[in-house]
């Protein structure tokens, strides 16, 4: 069976933005420094060309990775707003306890993670733990250094 993933509108959006530069602008880059090295070199064996070859076959696999995960992308659909629940491409912000530290994430597919953006992953001990859960509801979550508790104060 094949491989499914996750991913909200955003994230498939950006993912298809990615790939375009790669296929277009990178791929010209490329295709004009091998052009430019040509000019210059005499032998495909010279050293600077391995480099660019090497340069332009990791560009071939970061495409077809992409175009893979597209292929194969998930669309998840926005939540139901009337009884909103934490499901991926929800903002969820909760409250620490007992000290009442306030943090929101967006909960992502894998492939979106972007932590200073705050978006994590689906599969994230916190991620995890929040699925399915709705505002008030107290969580406990395992992370590394021991197991916190959360209160759900808003879903988005």
């Amino acid at each position: 069976m094949v491989e499914k993933y996750p991913m909200t509108a955003v994230g498939k959006k950006e993912l298809e933005e990615k790939l375009m530069y790669l296929k277009v602008e990178k791929q010209k880059e490329l295709t004009n420094e091998i052009k430019q090295l040509r000019s210059f070199c005499h032998s495909s064996e010279d050293a600077t060309f391995d480099d660019v070859f090497k340069k332009q076959s990791l560009l071939q696999n970061q495409i077809a990775l992409i175009e893979d995960r597209l292929y194969h992308s998930e669309l998840i659909e926005p939540e139901n707003k009337t009884f909103p629940t934490v499901r991926i491409g929800s903002t969820v912000t909760f409250m620490e306890l007992p000290d009442g530290e306030e943090e929101n994430y967006t909960i992502v597919g894998a492939l979106e993670v972007n932590p200073t953006e705050h978006k994590i992953s689906i599969e994230s001990p916190i991620g995890k733990s929040l699925l399915g859960s709705k505002v008030n509801d107290e969580v406990s979550i395992d992370i590394p250094s021991g197991e916190i508790r959360v209160r759900v104060v808003g879903i988005g």
